[in-house]
């Protein structure tokens, strides 16, 4: 297990291209306000061969182009979260296997055109109670076509309604 505890907005790599990989990590909730996602993260380059974009697209969307039919998500994880302190008493054990309907797109840097773009998909989502909570996922599928970063995201739901 990591020493290091994560806060939200934390990223750690997590590559997939072997299969076994593994995280174990702690993670700190500060509050209940709102919700916390454990996301996997696909970093694709601005600069990359539209060959290389599409083929990140496929695996976070399902499809590079609307025409194309929709591919299965090659990303199959092993996920556990449980209480790591005595303020609360979690345990959630779950496989994830398809792509989640929770994702999102984001631009570190803003709308630089140089930028990377992060392509978010949730492997788990949950409203916690203030406390540390140990995180523990296992890559089940390999994939090696990911020639692209992968990571790790802990991140509170900050969304403006």
């Amino acid at each position: 297990m990591s020493e290091k505890v994560m806060k939200s907005g934390d990223v750690i790599p997590f590559p997939l291209q072997h299969g076994g990989e593994k995280i174990d990590v702690l993670v700190r909730v500060d509050d209940k306000e709102r919700g916390y996602y454990f996301n996997l993260v696909f970093v694709e380059k601005r600069d990359w061969p539209k060959e290389k974009k599409d083929l990140l697209r496929r695996a976070f969307e399902g499809f590079a182009r609307i025409e194309e039919p929709i591919q299965p998500y090659p990303v199959k994880l092993r996920f556990h979260l449980d209480s790591a302190d005595d303020k609360s008493d979690v345990h959630v054990e779950r496989v994830r296997a398809e792509r989640s309907s929770a994702y999102v797109t984001h631009y570190p840097d803003g709308w630089n055109t140089t930028s990377d773009i992060w392509r978010a998909n949730a492997i788990h989502g949950a409203v916690l109670e203030p406390g540390l909570y140990r995180v523990r996922i296992e890559n089940l599928s390999p994939c090696p076509d990911f020639d692209f970063e992968t990571l790790f995201q802990f991140e509170r739901n900050n969304r403006q309604y």
